[in-house]
């Protein structure tokens, strides 16, 4: 037990909560892959609105959250910056952002890079080429770089990329940016994604048979409702991404997380919280009183871990050869 509490306090995690909230969906992209409506008006009266009631609830349940602020684009949002400064004050946050918009910078200077878990950079090369917002996306990256804020890069897997993925590999690595793809979740071509992927197009996007067991969680315990939750725009709340699960509140009354743990009831699974925040679960199977599966999943985590590295391993080796 003292050896999970130590690789608990090893991961420093400073929140009970992670609270993944949809402050728009509007987005100033127009991605051939995104299933987002095609919007870029944002009620600015109706997020304020929201905002001071999402801040209030939270207060109320006295615990520490990290909020991930996500959409659309959350940058789009007039009043993005004043909303981010006021959860900050006492919260956390991480972000999705396609990093093409100005008020980037504005957020460097203004935020507290130790509220910040983390920056995901949603890089969408062939919409940022199309509109020329590129090199943007290159200079406010190194702004948050120079900044020293947590920041990672994800470029769908969109099956049509495949044919370039080594040249853009190549591309931003160049310039200081290490790129990750992962899978496109989704239909192309009358084909289901991620299983439709041809053992090629894995092999250039450098995606591991293990990552996409992420995504098939049926059956398996989740913690989604216990200490992990979406808000939605329209300001009700559930436990995960499917907007038909029972609602744990709304951001006009509370929220109510649940007691115990759930089972996963879907075939795929769009937010593998248990492999996005890996701390969440791992304290909530010890609250739960459930070690013996937090043993095992320490041991599978660390079976996969060196698994990729193998593969990673015999992949430089078949370069040298």
């Amino acid at each position: 037990m003292n050896l999970l509490k130590g690789l608990l306090r090893k991961q420093k995690c400073s929140f009970d909560v992670r609270l993944d909230w949809f402050v728009t969906m509007a987005c100033n992209l127009r991605c051939d892959y995104c299933t987002l409506e095609k919007n870029t008006v944002v009620d600015k009266k109706h997020f304020e609105t929201m905002c001071s009631n999402l801040i209030r609830v939270i207060d109320k349940t006295n615990k520490i959250f990290k909020i991930n602020i996500t959409g659309g684009e959350p940058f789009i949002v007039p009043s993005i910056i004043d909303t981010l400064e006021e959860i900050t004050k006492k919260h956390f946050i991480s972000l999705n952002t396609n990093l093409s918009l100005d008020r980037i910078k504005e957020f460097a200077k203004r935020i507290d890079v130790n509220k910040v878990s983390f920056i995901n950079a949603s890089l969408h090369i062939k919409e940022l080429e199309k509109r020329g917002l590129l090199n943007t996306y290159i200079e406010n990256f190194c702004l948050l770089r120079d900044r020293c804020f947590n920041i990672n890069f994800s470029v769908v897997s969109f099956p049509p990329l495949a044919n370039e993925a080594s040249h853009y590999l190549q591309f931003f690595n160049e310039k200081g940016i290490r790129i990750n793809f992962v899978p496109f979740l989704g239909q192309y071509n009358g084909k289901e994604y991620p299983n439709a992927y041809t053992k090629q197009e894995l092999e250039r996007f450098k995606i591991q048979l293990p990552r996409l067991s992420y995504y098939f969680r049926k059956g398996k315990i989740c913690n989604a409702g216990y200490n992990f939750a979406f808000c939605w725009e329209d300001g009700n709340i559930t436990p995960c991404l499917y907007k038909n699960m029972k609602k744990i509140g709304t951001v006009d009354t509370r929220i109510e997380l649940r007691d115990d743990l759930m089972v996963c009831p879907y075939d795929m699974c769009g937010c593998p919280i248990w492999a996005y925040e890996p701390v969440l679960l791992m304290k909530s199977l010890l609250k739960t009183g459930r070690s013996t599966y937090l043993i095992y999943y320490i041991l599978y985590s660390k079976a996969k871990n060196f698994y990729l590295k193998i593969i990673d391993l015999l992949r430089k080796a078949k370069k040298w050869i």
